[in-house]
């Protein structure tokens, strides 16, 4: 314990609510929350200069969240939610090869239920792709990694975005994207 407490009040940031984009996530990475946990991971917390505050404290927003995110599971039912993520997952495979996308990855038991790759159309540059659908529709897809970068495109449908209505909705950002990005004609 420290021998003198410290009176520093937090700072303004951490009095505000938590901000988040309005865009639909659907890159691998960061994705959309549930409002509860959203709402979880938006209240206040003191800083770590405040008197109450050890400097090594966990951080406790992120149980919150955690917390919300696993009672949400916990209601919906873990079978019950990998069933949802299978369907769902399924419907966008299908919704991407009526487009004529090729499916990265060829074996479907290798596939991920949550996270989908495929083949960059060709001609086009998967840039120009993932920019169309940031800038018209809101929609955050990315590119590959490593040695499938500049090949695929992956789109992540995780927890609560792993929804029909947003598949709807990527397949027509989609669709447009394929139809107003440049194609190299080479």
């Amino acid at each position: 314990m420290a021998s003198h407490q410290l009176l520093v009040t937090p700072p303004e940031a951490l009095l505000k609510p938590l901000s988040v984009p309005s865009r639909l996530l659907l890159g691998p990475g960061p994705s959309n929350l549930a409002p509860r946990v959203l709402a979880a991971g938006g209240l206040q917390m003191i800083g770590h200069m405040h008197k109450e505050m050890y400097h090594h404290t966990t951080p406790v927003i992120s149980l919150f969240s955690l917390r919300e995110s696993l009672a949400l599971i916990a209601e919906e039912g873990l079978e019950n939610s990998w069933r949802r993520h299978r369907d769902v997952t399924a419907y966008l495979h299908g919704r991407l090869q009526g487009l004529g996308l090729q499916l990265f990855v060829k074996d479907p038991t290798l596939r991920l239920p949550t996270v989908t790759t495929i083949a960059v159309p060709a001609g086009y540059d998967w840039r120009d792709i993932v920019k169309y659908l940031m800038d018209h529709f809101s929609i955050e897809i990315t590119g590959g990694l490593g040695p499938s970068l500049g090949k695929v495109l992956r789109i992540g449908l995780l927890g609560c975005n792993a929804t029909r209505e947003n598949v709807d909705r990527v397949i027509e950002a989609l669709q447009e994207a394929l139809q107003r990005c440049p194609r190299n004609k080479l």
